[in-house]
């Protein structure tokens, strides 16, 4: 029969599956969306090679079009993704304890609560549209002065919003579509863990006991200071009333928007509830982030290294924030050794 922590852990894993591809569903629908404006805007460029200039108005009035109806639908899918964000990080929460016989009831967030995590959504599509219809406009008016071709446009649009490979799990992006990920990942991170948040100061107040930890994302890309509060948390989980010191930042939650911009966007970290019936639990992550972090102590010290070789004034201060990681690291390494 499976031990309480056994099937804690796999309600745990179960809520982070559903919730990642529901993630991945979302901003897939936001890229398709992105796709269908730039082959209609290259529809149109297609028929307007040699137009006149007065013409100008109806093609630019064309693309305004289209970019609503991208506004329009995108902010459908971020609304809905946003709210089922919430739903997945209180589950986050109530599902492992229900797995173990612990029923607290899901907390049901206030309307007001709903509506800035929900209405935000129509502001963070904008973030998406507004620089690529300036994009686009500037196009389509140098086409109209014949400074370059309509091929020549439709390539720089292309160029511009960025799908390089759509390999299904390996998508390359970069420009529109990756401000696009970036945005969809951040809001929708930051909505399911102050779901997470919010439902473990409910859960508190039955549980007084009730902790939880960092958990980092664990790869090339995560950032330091997250690898490094991951080790912290560890074995050492905080009360859920306490914030978590991640560089320089105090964060109730991972994406806390109180955080310094550099600890918050983008991050792709979550705060795990520790019941005092389960104790601690490790995740498979603890053995990769702690591989990271050798492999970033490394590469810090051949780069004192390199900086040490070429003494000058001017390197200095590059010895010094070098040595200041490097002593952060290797705390960091320490704790679990």
């Amino acid at each position: 029969m499976p031990s309480d922590r056994q099937l804690y852990a796999a309600a745990l894993n179960r809520v982070a599956l559903r919730y990642g591809r529901m993630e991945r569903d979302t901003l897939h629908k936001i890229w398709a969306l992105l796709k269908q404006v730039q082959g209609e805007i290259q529809g149109d460029l297609l028929g307007a090679e040699g137009f006149q200039q007065y013409r100008l108005a109806e093609l630019l009035k064309g693309v305004e079009r289209y970019i609503d109806a991208f506004d329009a639908r995108a902010t459908v899918e971020m609304r809905a993704g946003l709210g089922q964000s919430f739903q997945f990080g209180g589950a986050y929460v109530t599902d492992p304890l229900d797995a173990i016989g612990i029923g607290v009831g899901f907390f049901e967030p206030t309307p007001a609560m709903l509506n800035v995590i929900v209405e935000a959504s129509a502001d963070l599509v904008t973030g998406i549209s507004e620089p690529l219809l300036r994009f686009i406009n500037l196009q389509v008016r140098q086409v109209a002065l014949q400074q370059i071709s309509s091929i020549d446009a439709m390539r720089n649009i292309s160029n511009n919003i960025g799908f390089v490979s759509m390999r299904p799990g390996r998508e390359t992006v970069k420009g529109i579509a990756y401000n696009a990920e970036r945005i969809v990942r951040t809001e929708m991170g930051r909505a399911f863990n102050l779901a997470s948040h919010t439902q473990q100061l409910a859960v508190a107040e039955r549980v007084p006991k009730l902790t939880k930890r960092w958990v980092a994302s664990g790869d090339a890309l995560t950032r330091e200071s997250h690898l490094v509060a991951h080790m912290r948390y560890l074995d050492n989980p905080i009360p859920v009333s306490e914030p978590f010191h991640v560089g320089g930042s105090l964060l109730m939650y991972p994406g806390d928007p109180n955080g310094e911009p550099a600890e918050i966007i983008n991050c792709r970290c979550t705060s795990l509830s520790i019941h005092p019936r389960v104790g601690v639990l490790e995740t498979s992550l603890d053995g990769r982030i702690s591989d990271e972090l050798v492999q970033r102590r490394e590469a810090l010290l051949g780069a004192l290294l390199l900086l040490h070789q070429r003494p000058s004034f001017n390197a200095q201060p590059g010895v010094r924030a070098v040595e200041g990681r490097l002593g952060v690291v290797e705390a960091a390494i320490r704790i679990r050794s």
